[in-house]
């Protein structure tokens, strides 16, 4: 069940207002989602970076021995 929604996703019945998040609680979620996001985005092209250094290093120590 999304407590997000009106109406129950199974049976169409309207949800108790009780049960439902209130538009600030869904915006805070949102908030917190993103934010989540951000920072997974941000760590995996740190770890992109860093992996692309370590070929480039590897690949000019190799080329000095030539």
């Amino acid at each position: 069940m999304s407590r997000r929604n009106k109406h129950c996703q199974y049976c169409g019945a309207e949800l108790p207002d009780p049960l439902r998040y209130t538009k600030a609680e869904i915006e805070a979620q949102d908030r917190l989602r993103a934010e989540k996001e951000t920072e997974q985005k941000t760590r995996n092209e740190a770890e992109k970076e860093e992996d692309r250094k370590h070929v480039l290093d590897g690949l000019y120590y190799y080329g000095d021995l030539d």
